[in-house]
């Protein structure tokens, strides 16, 4: 991603989030048309959790006016080259990145172990060619080191060796600060942030805001948003893309289900709580936020 974030934008609780464009500026505009990237989707490359092919991914976004887009599937890059090049086809801008499974909090102490479904997440996107590198030495040093293969995880001690030329997102529901702000803490969830903020710097860390009409996302963005404020750091909007089309929920839920060996009823705990996580245009966003 080679365009240059802006630095000086600062959101306030119960204004509208601004979107990051694909000129690399944020914009709390209300006609944020040909504007919004999607920075956080998964494709059929995070197995057993991403419900359409990368065609299917880029078609749609071609026919919803995107100009820009971001791949972040979980853990690996192994669609990288496959998006870089059909989007190119396509003409839309292709963002590499990755959503990282952490083995622990970066606030939290050294040694802290959490279990698999409780494993803090990321969102790293590649701004340079370094950035690709660093992104896929950091993705493999998360399968190395794994204590079972079937769970990579990196010890977030390793990101400050690697994250030149990447631009970090502090995640989903599942990230480090959303989680303590979900539960209140709101001293720790800046200690958490001044701790990515001191490893990426402003430039280059974005709270990351998500909006699928679940219950306390509401909540959660206007309480992350205002610790962006107070840091000084910028907030992105994204939607945690699963699937190209709302339609394509119920094979999400089946792959979750096939994940967990578990009935499509017995699994609904781990299922996303809504069909909400398809690609979604820039008028569809911006009425969200």
């Amino acid at each position: 991603m080679e365009e240059n974030t802006n630095k000086n934008h600062k959101a306030e609780p119960g204004h509208q989030q601004p979107i990051l464009r694909t000129d690399g500026t944020t914009s709390a505009s209300s006609n944020p048309i040909s504007r919004y990237a999607e920075l956080h989707a998964h494709s059929n490359y995070s197995f057993q959790e991403g419900a359409s092919e990368i065609w299917d991914l880029l078609l749609t976004a071609k026919n919803i006016g995107l100009k820009a887009m971001a791949i972040t599937d979980h853990d690996n890059i192994t669609g990288a080259m496959e998006f870089s090049q059909a989007a190119k086809e396509l003409g839309i801008k292709p963002i590499i990145g990755v959503e990282i499974t952490l083995s622990r909090g970066l606030s939290e102490p050294s040694g802290t172990k959490h279990l698999p479904p409780n494993q803090p997440h990321i969102t790293l996107l590649a701004e340079t060619a370094i950035g690709y590198k660093n992104i896929c030495r950091l993705t493999t040093r998360a399968h190395v080191d794994a204590e079972e293969r079937k769970y990579p995880n990196l010890d977030p001690i390793v990101l400050k060796k690697h994250s030149q030329g990447i631009i970090c997102l502090s995640g989903c529901r599942q990230g480090e600060i959303s989680r303590l702000v979900d539960n209140g803490d709101f001293e720790s969830a800046r200690h958490a942030a001044s701790k990515y903020l001191n490893i990426f710097g402003k430039e280059y860390f974005f709270m990351e805001l998500q909006q699928n009409l679940v219950m306390g996302d509401l909540q959660r963005n206007q309480n992350m948003a205002k610790l962006a404020n107070d840091l000084g750091v910028g907030i992105v909007a994204t939607n945690n893309v699963h699937y190209h089309i709302r339609d394509r929920h119920r094979l999400n839920d089946s792959l979750i289900a096939i994940k967990h060996n578990k009935s499509l009823e017995a699994s609904h705990r781990e299922r996303r709580p809504n069909d909400q996580f398809f690609l979604k245009s820039a008028e569809e966003m911006s009425a969200l936020f």
